[in-house]
């Protein structure tokens, strides 16, 4: 049985302390959740996640779960949502993606009568040069290993969802650096490569150079693709055999010629990743992760894993505004710090609009406490962090009603 339990990395509990937490104040009523309109990835881009996909056409700022400023380039959240585990569980969350601040992902998840509130810090960092880092409710913390670098595959072999109806298919979908082009009862020794029309849609290969005939799966073996990358090499990859799920998920296919084989599993439970020079370079569970969130630089987009059965909806009767912290955190708190100049060398400014006492704190890469300074008036202070080794630091501001978290380098 699948169980679901929130966890935090080691890191992140040293790193953020745990008075980031906000709570839930507000039951929520979902007794017509089947009659909203369901959220779903696209899957002809990797950067159409389900948190993605509802935006303002109206606000050029908007990115749907969230606006973005173009004065501090952050994303804050505007959008609550409902998150339905998989099977056998289908317990309901309310949940909130509060921000991307400095390249760190906050969301906050509560059960829906608003007790059992947990925060979560996914920092990009952490997946440098990969397309996801990934977030799992039933693993005990944050797994960055569902994946390999981005630019160490070309193709996946993965279940997933079409975009039709959203039914369950096994097929393949291609990187983001990958061009591919179809070709149909053609032969290959005739084929022009660079006559050909390329498309971007990961989904281009997908699942149909397969189908289900009388005597199981059958291979559309006159069908080809060919396959480009940022290095302008071709490949051509024609699909021969394919066992199903029943049979292991074995899929036979010839790169350039050459016969090459991968298995999924039974019940397609793994995701193969390909490299058409190197091979299989990763395999991971299908089941190990629950969102993914963008990992290149300006990325906002959060993809689920509706494979596996995690359902999205927009909560259409209230905002994020049923959030908060006991002391009533302010709505606009994020924009609310300045720390500057970033990056530094000697001395770094913090200036806020607080009308309290407040403090500043500045934790190394290891999450360790490396400085901090206790500001008992005005609303600004600086730090002099000259003798610090160069690297990467958080520095932590807050008062009794807030705190925020901004990612500065030490030059």
């Amino acid at each position: 049985m699948r169980k679901y339990i929130l966890t935090l990395n080691f890191a992140a509990i040293i790193l953020f302390g745990g008075n980031t937490q906000l709570m839930a104040q507000t039951p929520l009523d979902i007794s017509g959740i089947e009659s909203w309109p369901e959220l779903h990835n696209s899957v002809l881009e990797w950067e159409g996640g389900a948190f993605s996909v509802s935006i303002d056409p109206s606000n050029p700022y908007d990115l749907s779960w969230g606006v973005y400023n173009p004065d501090d380039h952050n994303v804050y959240g505007d959008s609550l949502y409902i998150v339905q585990f998989p099977a056998p569980s289908l317990e309901y969350k309310q949940f909130f993606l509060e921000e991307l601040v400095n390249g760190m992902f906050k969301f906050h998840y509560a059960d829906i009568d608003g007790s059992n509130a947990q925060t979560i810090i996914v920092d990009k960092d952490d997946f440098e040069g990969k397309n996801f880092g990934h977030f799992s409710f039933y693993y005990e913390d944050v797994n960055h290993d569902i994946e390999p670098a981005t630019a160490d595959w070309d193709i996946v072999f993965t279940r997933y969802n079409r975009p039709v109806d959203h039914y369950g298919v096994a097929g393949v979908l291609s990187n983001k650096h990958v061009l591919v082009a179809e070709v149909a009862e053609m032969d290959t020794n005739l084929v022009v490569p660079a006559d050909l029309e390329y498309s971007e849609e990961i989904n281009t290969i997908g699942y149909d150079w397969k189908y289900f005939g009388a005597s199981g799966f059958e291979v559309e073996e006159d069908r080809s693709y060919y396959l480009i990358d940022e290095t302008e090499d071709t490949a051509v990859v024609i699909f021969h055999e394919f066992s199903g799920s029943g049979g292991g998920g074995i899929c036979k296919f010839t790169v350039n010629g050459e016969m090459k084989t991968i298995e999924m599993g039974t019940g397609y439970v793994d995701r193969v990743f390909y490299s058409l020079q190197d091979g299989i370079v990763h395999t991971s569970d299908r089941n190990g992760w629950d969102l993914a969130f963008d990992g290149t630089s300006f990325g906002t987009n959060v993809r689920t894993n509706e494979e596996i059965g995690i359902r999205l909806w927009i909560y259409p009767h209230a905002d994020k505004g049923i959030w908060n912290t006991a002391a009533k955190l302010d709505e606009n708190a994020t924009n609310t710090v300045n720390v500057f100049p970033n990056p530094s060398r000697n001395n770094l400014n913090i200036q806020t609009n607080f009308d309290s006492a407040f403090r500043v704190e500045l934790f190394n890469e290891l999450g360790q406490l490396v400085m901090g300074q206790e500001v008992a008036n005005g609303n600004q202070t600086q730090l002099n962090i000259q003798d610090l080794p160069q690297g990467t630091y958080v520095v932590k501001v807050g008062n009794n009603n807030t705190s925020t978290h901004h990612r500065i380098v030490k030059m």
